[in-house]
């Protein structure tokens, strides 16, 4: 099945050098490598050279991702989408592709091709740098597309969900993870366990109402309603949402048409 978010960016890298992070600064790192094994006495010099040319290269483009997520966050996907591409076919390397890819998964996701956006996040999970909250998104954002695409068992997985136990999707620093609940929620909507489902949202109510974007917040409205009606409790009508919103959610969960009726 084609990707069309990577091709746009295969049609200048290539997909090998997507997928292994080949750039023209890992092929100058190689030259700068070889010289250095000829001319031992210039190594520490060449070193320094090779950092500092890293880091003067890496300063546009890290502004060009922040530059994106906030297109992407404002809900101009069109542009953010053009935005990625043209940071990948920059070749950019380390947590900065890492970035670039990232959020080239968004436009996808947000655009409602799960499939697509399945396959880009795994491609930067070995370019986060260490990152914890970057590795922590990128999970969390896989999983969810995992089970929205009927992957349920491999998103289980990956979040570290069981039957019974909900995961505390907590950072290192104590926060709520709310991606990582958005993430569960889905899956055991599929697995038709009302009660986790109803349950996960009921605990984490306040929270996830303040750290998510609108149509999450939406898409665990109605996650939420069918739970309780599914559990038999009456539940109030759902505030309208945007045409865009209703598909969105409509391509997770056919039925949650009805909930807006």
């Amino acid at each position: 099945m084609s990707n069309r978010y990577l091709e746009r960016v295969d049609s200048l890298m290539g997909p090998k050098a997507i997928a292994l992070g080949l750039t023209s600064a890992g092929t100058a790192s190689l030259a700068i490598s070889l010289v250095t094994l000829q001319a031992p006495l210039m190594m520490g010099s060449l070193l320094l050279l090779g950092a500092g040319m890293t880091l003067i290269m890496r300063a546009p483009e890290a502004k060009s991702a922040i530059e994106t997520r906030m297109l992407l966050d404002a809900g101009d996907v069109d542009a953010a989408e053009t935005s990625a591409v043209t940071l990948l076919r920059t070749r950019p390397v380390g947590i900065t592709r890492g970035r670039a890819l990232l959020l080239l998964g968004r436009c996808a996701e947000q655009r409602g091709d799960f499939g697509d956006a399945k396959e880009i996040y795994p491609m930067a999970f070995g370019a986060t740098e260490g990152d914890e909250d970057l590795d922590e998104e990128l999970r969390e954002r896989h999983a969810f597309c995992l089970a929205a695409t009927g992957c349920e068992a491999e998103a289980a997985a990956a979040l570290g969900v069981d039957a019974e136990t909900s995961s505390p999707f907590r950072a290192p620093h104590g926060q709520l993870r709310p991606l990582g609940v958005r993430a569960e929620a889905l899956v055991r909507h599929h697995r038709r366990d009302a009660s986790g489902v109803a349950a996960l949202v009921a605990r984490h109510g306040e929270d996830l109402q303040a750290q998510l974007q609108p149509r999450d917040r939406a898409l665990l409205t109605v996650l939420h309603r069918i739970a309780k009606a599914s559990l038999g409790v009456a539940t109030p009508h759902l505030a309208p949402v945007d045409g865009r919103t209703l598909s969105w959610i409509v391509k997770l969960i056919p039925e949650a048409a009805k909930q807006f009726e």
